[in-house]
């Protein structure tokens, strides 16, 4: 999914942001297949130490090749648009910089190169309970978005909101990684497991490869395409809503209290 999408639209933010997410994105998914194929092998080998048999079957050939030729359907069915089309596209883009806020808020965009700093980071503050929770967040926006707004007559319109949709589905693919690789390393980092069973992964899968993937990777891009596309979402904002100026006369003696007023 991340190379379909960094392969299809043009990303906002820095002038080499692409080029880098693109050879940083192979570079993921050739570490994940490596680190899968070590973990299928040593699995292969336990049933036969254990069980006296090999497993059938195997991992494919190529579990993370390039798929940029997959076919898709045309975006053609339920295009009708919905009630209060622009409200809409307003509230998706003030989800949106909600969520860019809480990301800034939690997380400074930087490389790491310290291990150490890179370990405390990720069990503080970039731990599996708010990487999913920060991954909800941008799967809600897209949720609706998909509902509400696809193939519409303000999407036929405004290219603008393709964009929007493909920001916000890029960095959700980034953050779910971020999530499974999170989740990963916590399961071999807790005291749940055993030293025994935690130094044998250590030996097929470098846990700090993963932290590197991590931070340097998939919070890294995520965090640098939302930020990219902050003035993209606030123009959105700002031209899909609608603002009246209503003047009102008061009756003698009757007052407002600022509050209510507002």
């Amino acid at each position: 999914g991340l190379e379909l999408r960094s392969g299809r639209v043009k990303l906002p933010g820095e002038p080499e942001l692409e080029e880098t997410f693109a050879t940083e994105t192979r570079a993921t998914l050739d570490f994940v297949e490596s680190g899968v194929r070590a973990l299928l092998a040593a699995i292969g080998e336990e049933a036969r130490s254990h069980c006296g048999s090999e497993l059938t079957g195997g991992a494919p050939t190529h579990m993370m090749q390039e798929r940029l030729g997959q076919k898709k359907l045309p975006h053609t069915v339920g295009a009708d648009d919905v009630h209060d089309l622009d409200a809409r596209v307003a509230s998706e883009a003030s989800l949106y910089l909600a969520a860019l806020k809480t990301l800034n808020e939690r997380s400074s965009r930087r490389r790491y190169d310290d291990v150490e700093d890179m370990r405390r980071f990720v069990l503080e503050v970039c731990d599996e309970e708010q990487a999913r929770f920060f991954e909800a967040k941008l799967a809600n926006i897209q949720s609706r978005y998909d509902t509400f707004i696809v193939n519409s007559r303000a999407e036929k319109q405004d290219g603008r909101l393709r964009l929007f949709r493909h920001v916000v589905g890029t960095s959700r693919e980034l953050i779910r990684l971020v999530t499974h690789l999170v989740h990963f390393y916590e399961r071999h980092e807790d005291d749940l497991r055993s030293k025994e069973a935690k130094e044998l992964v250590a030996t097929l899968v470098d846990k700090h490869q993963i932290l590197d993937r991590v931070l340097n990777y998939g919070l890294y891009f995520a965090q640098a395409i939302l930020n990219g596309s902050e003035e993209l979402a606030r123009r959105l904002l700002d031209e899909y809503t609608t603002t009246k100026t209503e003047t009102l006369t008061l009756p003698e003696g009757v007052m407002l209290h600022a509050r209510p007023a507002s």
